[in-house]
Order: C-alpha cells, then structure tokens, then sequence
C-alpha cells in the first residue's frame, strides 16, 4: 500500500527532516525567509517570525509550542531551544544570509543515509530514479542532472535551447 497525504503524493514540496541538528538547520532557514526577501536584516525584527516567537514568547496566543518543539528536537526545554534556535540564525547568517539554498527547498528528506533511503523508497515511483548523496553534511535523495534533457519533438524543438 502506497503512503497517502501532502508530503507523499506531488503537491506540496514538503521535506521529511531526520534530526535534531537538521530540524534546527531547517528551521533557521525558513526563520531567514524574509532577511532573504529584503524586508529585515535579522529574523527577529519580523513580527510574525518564529524566531522572535521562540525568542521572547508572547504572554497569550503563542503559535509555538516551546516545549513540545524542544522534545522535537531533544533538547531538555524551551532555554536549550532558544539557545539552538539562536546559534542556528547566526550560523545561517553568517553562512547563507541572503542566498536561496535549493538544497534546502527541492530535497524530499533530510538526514542520516538510512532514513533518507527509506523515504526514497516509500515514496515509491516519484523518487525511484533519485540517488541518495551527502549534500551539506546531509544526505538527500537527488533528482539525476539529466531529468530535463530530453529530445523534443519536432513541434516543440524550436523552444528549447
């Protein structure tokens, strides 16, 4: 029986994230969306960041859940998370600031080489050309660089370069 749902079937680009150190690398990126997009120069100058939510929680109506987020990601509680959170945001700062990371956004999962062959497997047809390679000390499955590179029929071979 094939999976079912967002991240198995086509529609969305959802990543499956095998551990703590990926979770918070993953997090940190989409934290830098808008220092990306120009709006701000630090995540937490952003209002509706969950940065700023990890790093001064408001007094009602949290979206995060600081706890459940630090079991996630096995760290003891919500300080050790704020601490990560912190370290992730500078190291992508000082790394990735305002560049887009394709990795980041087209990989199907993120991790150890085991849990990312098994993602690649349960995803079945839609990632049964994908190689599995260590990409930025994570392994990912890849499409092949030739995915594209078809020849064209006659009435379509005038668009392509």
């Amino acid at each position: 029986m094939r999976p079912e749902g967002a991240f198995w079937e086509d529609r969305y680009r959802a990543t499956a994230v095998d551990s703590a150190g990926h979770w918070v690398r993953c997090l940190a990126y989409i934290d830098l969306n808008m220092v990306r997009a120009g709006a701000v120069r630090h995540p937490e100058a952003w209002d509706a960041c969950g940065s700023r939510e990890i790093q001064r929680p408001p007094k009602r109506y949290a979206v995060i859940d600081r706890d459940a987020l630090a079991a996630l990601l096995g760290l003891t509680d919500s300080g050790e998370l704020a601490s990560a959170q912190t370290r992730g945001v500078a190291d992508a700062l000082r790394v990735h600031s305002r560049s887009r990371e394709p990795v980041s956004t087209e990989r199907l999962a993120a991790g150890r080489q085991s849990f990312v062959e098994e993602i690649r497997l349960r995803l079945g047809i839609s990632a049964r050309y994908r190689s599995v390679t260590a990409v930025d000390g994570a392994f990912s499955p890849r499409e092949p660089a030739g995915a594209y590179a078809g020849d064209f029929d006659p009435e379509t071979t005038l668009l392509s370069s």
